[in-house]
């Protein structure tokens, strides 16, 4: 497809005033109608049209305003950005692209370069339930930033809302049916979680087999068979099943040794840190969305009582 120039847009007016049509015109200057009409349009609304000299634009300086903003939305999310980027954008309405994020952060000393970042992103495919309160994660993970500490958590599949989580010395099947316990208690007035997924942990799972070599179940096994809660294993050896937990267990690890105590850490995490996965909302919000179907069904329940 060729280009316009200075004797092409000469031509293209005088033909338009002849009243050619912008099909023909496109034909005989070897550029689309579209471009024609565009040129066209200007010239009506100007009196003239002037095309822009090759070259790259002056790159955009940061004013000191947006500079501390995006200073407060990394300490507020703890992102990078990429989410800081589309965050001003898509809320703020402020147009900044994440590469000038990006060497905002830098200069501050508030990034770094990552190589494995530079190559091309694979497609990324979302797998979640449509409720909130249909499946829940569980996994437990050894801490890094504090010795001698288990922390597991129960994430709702649907919003990534964490429905309880505990620090404690040992990783138990006690331990895992008390968070199990907490979400039944809290949630079961609007709706029982329906599935818990794991891995094959002795937490989760009796993996020994009996005198006549078939495997029994565990007090947590027990548990979710008593309460009528669905138990879903992951793979062996395969941790993308239970991916959620895994993506939650990195973000525990750079951002829990800012927070005083896991609960002010939870509550950050469901409350105020928003998701790319939930497009840039926060899970509690999305939480409550995705309940509204049992929500109403319970409020159109109180009132045929009444």
């Amino acid at each position: 497809m060729a280009r316009l120039n200075k004797r092409k847009v000469e031509k293209l007016i005088k033909r338009k005033r002849r009243g050619l049509s912008s099909l023909l015109i496109a034909k005989q200057l070897g550029v689309t109608k579209r471009r024609i009409n565009q040129v066209w349009n200007k010239y009506n609304l100007t009196g003239s049209f002037n095309l822009k000299k090759p070259g790259k634009l002056p790159e955009r300086k940061l004013s000191e305003a947006e500079l501390k903003f995006i200073s407060y939305l990394h300490e507020n999310q703890k992102s990078g950005a990429r989410i800081i980027a589309k965050l001003l954008r898509l809320r703020y309405k402020i147009r900044i692209g994440n590469n000038l994020v990006h060497k905002a952060l830098l200069d501050n000393g508030k990034a770094m370069l990552n190589e494995n970042k530079q190559k091309r992103r694979k497609p990324w495919i979302r797998y979640e339930r449509e409720h909130s309160l249909s499946a829940g994660h569980m996994d437990w993970h050894t801490t890094k930033w504090c010795q001698d500490i288990q922390v597991c958590t129960i994430i709702d599949d649907s919003s990534r809302k964490i429905l309880s989580a505990i620090e404690c010395s040992n990783a138990t099947e006690q331990e895992s049916i008390k968070l199990v316990q907490q979400v039944i208690n809290e949630y079961q007035h609007i709706r029982k979680i329906r599935e818990i997924i794991s891995d094959h942990g002795t937490q989760f799972f009796c993996n020994k087999p009996n005198e006549e070599g078939e495997l029994g179940k565990n007090e947590f096994q027990i548990f979710l068979e008593s309460e009528g809660i669905k138990h879903i294993l992951c793979r062996y050896k395969h941790p993308q099943s239970n991916g959620k937990q895994e993506k939650w267990f990195d973000t525990y690890e750079r951002h829990r040794a800012k927070f005083k105590s896991l609960n002010e850490f939870v509550k950050w995490y469901n409350e105020i840190r928003v998701h790319e996965s939930l497009d840039l909302r926060t899970p509690e919000k999305v939480f409550w969305e995705r309940l509204q179907p049992f929500l109403l069904e319970l409020v159109g329940k109180f009132f045929k009582e009444e």
